[in-house]
C-alpha cells in the first residue's frame, strides 16, 4: 500500500509501544488514530513502584526525546544511565509524548476496541468501539497497529496454563505481578504467610521484599514456588549489563538456597488447588511439590507466572501482515524490553510512509534527526 493510499491509521493502546508508534507515523505524515481503554501508560502506572532495570537511554526512542526536546526546550531530562520507576517514567516521559502538539489530537482515552472486521470490498478495517460510558461507535482505518500488550491477560497457576481448583473463584484476591510491599501495601503484608508463585523476576522481587519486610515484622513468612528444576532460582548473566537485575537474582537466589529471611523454597511444585476461604482464614493450597502432595494454609497469594497475549481483536478474520501489524510485548511476550521496539516500528511506519528506517538515530549529544 503505497503513501497516498493510506488515509487512516489506527493504534490500539496508548501504552510505550503505542505512544511511540503514532509518534513515528505522525513524524512520517501518516494521519493516526489511538484508542485506549484506559488512561496513557495505564499498566506503567499500575506497576509504577517498580524501578526499572533498563536505564533511561533504553527505555525513551530517538524521535520521542527529539519531539520532547523540541517543545520543552528549557526542560531537564534524566541522565542517560538513571534507572526510573515505573511512576517516574509515565510521568517524565509518556505523559509529555502523548500531550505533544503532535499526538493531543489523535488520542481517544477511555475508548475501548471491542472488536475489528474487514470492509466488505477488504480494502479496509471497521473498529467497533465502546466508550466509559458503555456507549458504542464505529471508526474506520486503512491499517490497524495492535499495540495492546499482554498485561491484562495474566496466566493461571495450574499446571499447563489451566486454573488450578478454585481458582478462578479466588483470582480477585490475587493480585498478579511486583506487589508494593514495603509501601502502600505494607499492612496487608506485615506478619502474613505468604505463597509467591513464579520463577522469574516478578516473584524475586517479592521474595526479596517479603524478607526486608520480616526483619521487622517477624512473623512474615515467605513460602515460594516455582515449577524449576532444583538449585538457584534465577540464572546470573555473566557481565550483565543491568546491574541491578543481576543484585536481584544474587539476593534472591540466596534466600532461596540459604533459607534465610524466613523464605522456604519449593522448586519443582505444581498447584493442582488454590482456594480463597475468606479474608480471615485466607487461602487452602495443594499440590506437588518433587514428586510428593504438599499443602499449605496461607494468609495471601501472589502470582507471578507471566502474562498470555491479550486475543486478536481481529480473530476469526484473515489478517493481511500489510494491513494489520503486532508491535511490542505482544509479537514477544517472554523476551520484550522497550528498545527492542524501536526498530520494528521504524521498519513498519517506514514500510507505509515510504521512509527510511535510519531516519532518525541516536547522535552523541542527545537524540537528533539523522
Amino acid at each position: 500500500m503505497r503513501k497516498q493510499e493510506i488515509r487512516r491509521l489506527a493504534v490500539i493502546g496508548a501504552g510505550p509501544v503505542g505512544i511511540e508508534a503514532a509518534l513515528y507515523a505522525r513524524l512520517c505524515g501518516l494521519p493516526v488514530m489511538v484508542y485506549e481503554q484506559g488512561e496513557v501508560g495505564e499498566y506503567v502506572q499500575r506497576w509504577g513502584h517498580v524501578r526499572m532495570f533498563t536505564p533511561w537511554s533504553w527505555n525513551v526512542s530517538p524521535w520521542g526525546l527529539q519531539v520532547l526536546q523540541a517543545e520543552y526546550p528549557q526542560r531537564t531530562w534524566p541522565g542517560e544511565g538513571e534507572l526510573l520507576t515505573g511512576h517516574e517514567y509515565r510521568q517524565e516521559y509518556l505523559l509529555p509524548l502523548a500531550e505533544c502538539s503532535l499526538l493531543r489530537d489523535s488520542l481517544q482515552l477511555g475508548m475501548r476496541v471491542v472488536q475489528v472486521g474487514q470492509s466488505r470490498n477488504g480494502q479496509s478495517w471497521r473498529l467497533l468501539l465502546e466508550d466509559r460510558q458503555g456507549q458504542e461507535h464505529l471508526a474506520e482505518a486503512d491499517v490497524i497497529l495492535d499495540c495492546s500488550g499482554v498485561y491484562g491477560q495474566p496466566r493461571w497457576l495450574g499446571e499447563g496454563d489451566l486454573p488450578a481448583r478454585g481458582e478462578r473463584a479466588a483470582r480477585p484476591h490475587i493480585p498478579h505481578g511486583v506487589v508494593d510491599i514495603l509501601g502502600k501495601d505494607r499492612a496487608d503484608y506485615a506478619s502474613r504467610s505468604v505463597l509467591v508463585v513464579g520463577g522469574g523476576y516478578s516473584a524475586a522481587s517479592n521474595v526479596v521484599a517479603l524478607a526486608t519486610l520480616a526483619e521487622e515484622e517477624r512473623e512474615t513468612w515467605t513460602f515460594w514456588v516455582t515449577h524449576l528444576p532444583r538449585g538457584q532460582p534465577l540464572p546470573r548473566l555473566p557481565a550483565d549489563p543491568l546491574k541491578e537485575r543481576d543484585r536481584l537474582a544474587a539476593r534472591a537466589n540466596m534466600l532461596a538456597t540459604r533459607g534465610d529471611g524466613h523464605v522456604e523454597y519449593y522448586p519443582q511444585t505444581v498447584l493442582d488447588e488454590v482456594s480463597y476461604l475468606g479474608s480471615q482464614a485466607g487461602f487452602h493450597i495443594a499440590g506437588r511439590s518433587q514428586g510428593k502432595s504438599v499443602s499449605w494454609c496461607v494468609d495471601r497469594v501472589i502470582a507471578c507466572v507471566g502474562y498470555r497475549p491479550a486475543p486478536l481483536v481481529a480473530s476469526g478474520l484473515s489478517v493481511s501482515e500489510g494491513t494489520y501489524y503486532i508491535l511490542g510485548a505482544k509479537a514477544q511476550p517472554r523476551t520484550f524490553l522497550l528498545a527492542d521496539a524501536w526498530s520494528r516500528i521504524q521498519e513498519v511506519i517506514g514500510r507505509l510512509a515510504a521512509v527510511p528506517a535510519t531516519r532518525f538515530a541516536k547522535a552523541s549529544t542527545g537524540m537528533k534527526a539523522a
